[in-house]
């Protein structure tokens, strides 16, 4: 299958830090998650729209002020996504998610190809006194 044609964005939609027993004793972790989204074409030339998220603690010791993380919350969050390569991994899974058509592997059917006609006998555009094709 080829690549898709259309564009990929990325965007931290979670950003929670977690705090130790008190705002003293700093913060000890934060949750990070991406959103790789996708609009355009899949390799059947169908418009799709369609998104993929992936999310991870990381901590830090010692706790960080939240001056610090609100001074370099950029670097951490990429920095993480980097590590954990979403780049590339959200933007594979979510091609996959895209391009993973359904196989039918019993068409034709029976096996000599020709479908039986259903109803074999009679019309049913124009159904006997009291029957129903509901």
């Amino acid at each position: 299958m080829s690549d898709l044609t259309g564009n990929f964005s990325y965007e931290f939609t979670t950003i929670n830090p977690n705090w130790d027993n008190t705002l003293k004793t700093g913060i000890s972790s934060i949750t990070i998650g991406l959103t790789c989204s996708y609009s355009g074409d899949d390799t059947h030339n169908v418009a799709v729209t369609d998104s993929y998220y992936s999310h991870g603690t990381t901590g830090f010791v010692p706790p960080v002020t939240f001056d610090y993380l609100s001074g370099n919350i950029e670097s951490i969050c990429n920095g993480y996504a980097s590590g954990r390569n979403w780049w590339y991994d959200t933007k594979q899974l979510l091609t996959n998610q895209i391009n993973s058509p359904i196989s039918v592997d019993n068409f034709p059917f029976p096996a000599d190809g020709a479908p039986q006609v259903f109803p074999s006998t009679g019309d049913l555009s124009n159904p006997p006194e009291g029957s129903s094709n509901d």
